[in-house]
């Protein structure tokens, strides 16, 4: 480390990976590829079992009624898979939850926790999310760094960490 290393010490709670997997997930681009592909699978099985029997457009409707269906069976089982993953998966031995600690170096973001040390490359970073809650991180697929509001001991230090955090972040890429 050096001098110009910024420092934050986290306790990351169930409740700020509930509120990350919440916030990212209908961001990630995966996240809508997959609903398409499953809503495009279904409409086609919908109207291939129905343009035989009842014409087109009759077809069409329960292809769009028989997608849409399956998109909104996807939000329970979305649901549980998130609430699997806090509260049953994620743990301090793992890393997930715990203590850990950030630290915006030179050379990238490292974060330090009771399962490991990963360091991060400020090329590697395209960016992140700030909320009033957390600031989330993507680092490389399907991973984040979350750094919980709750660290810092004022809003002035996490909007200089997230300041920060922009500006290794915008030097990485050449910006």
């Amino acid at each position: 480390m050096n001098e110009h290393a910024l420092t934050i010490t986290a306790d990351v709670r169930p409740a700020d990976l509930l509120r990350m997997q919440f916030h990212v997930t209908p961001r990630l681009p995966a996240t809508w590829i997959v609903l398409g592909l499953l809503m495009t699978f279904a409409m086609g099985l919908g109207i291939a079992d129905q343009v035989g029997r009842v014409g087109l457009p009759v077809a069409l409707l329960a292809g769009l009624v028989l997608g849409l269906g399956a998109l909104l069976l996807t939000v329970p089982f979305q649901l549980a898979l998130i609430l699997t993953f806090v509260y049953v998966i994620a743990s301090e031995t793992n890393g997930q939850l715990g203590r850990q600690q950030f630290t915006i170096g030179d050379a990238g973001l490292v974060e330090r926790n009771a399962a490991s040390t990963v360091e991060t490359r400020w090329e590697q970073l395209r960016g992140f999310w700030k909320t009033r809650h957390a600031i989330y991180v993507p680092s490389l697929f399907p991973n984040f760094h979350l750094i919980p509001r709750h660290a810092f001991p004022d809003d002035a230090a996490y909007e200089r960490f997230a300041e920060a955090l922009l500006e290794r972040i915008d030097r990485g890429r050449g910006s």
